[in-house]
C-alpha cells in the first residue's frame, strides 16, 4: 500500500496565513466598532430614559399642585358662601 502523495506550494501557504490574519484583524475592527456603537446607543438610551422620568416626576408635582390649588380655591369658595348664608340671616 502506497501512502498519499501531496503538492504544498510554501509561497502560497504564506500567502493564505497572511491574508487569514488580515481578515481576522479586519473583522476584530469591525466587532470593536460595533461594540462601541452598541455601547453608545445603549448609554443615549438610559440618558433618554432618565430625562424623561424626571420629566414625568415634575409634570406630576406641577399637576399635584394643579389640583391643590384647586382644592384651596374652592374649600375658599365653600367659606365665602357659608359667610354670605350667615350675612343673610342677620
Amino acid at each position: 500500500m502506497r501512502g498519499s502523495k501531496c503538492i504544498v506550494d510554501v509561497a502560497v501557504c504564506i500567502r493564505s496565513e497572511s491574508l487569514d490574519k488580515l481578515l481576522l484583524a479586519g473583522l476584530y475592527g469591525c466587532l470593536c466598532c460595533l461594540l462601541l456603537l452598541i455601547g453608545n446607543i445603549l448609554s443615549e438610551s438610559a440618558r433618554l430614559a432618565l430625562l424623561f422620568s424626571v420629566i414625568a416626576k415634575v409634570l406630576e408635582k406641577q399637576r399635584l399642585a394643579q389640583l391643590e390649588c384647586g382644592s384651596l380655591l374652592l374649600c375658599l369658595l365653600a367659606v365665602l358662601c357659608k359667610l354670605n348664608r350667615h350675612a343673610e340671616t342677620l
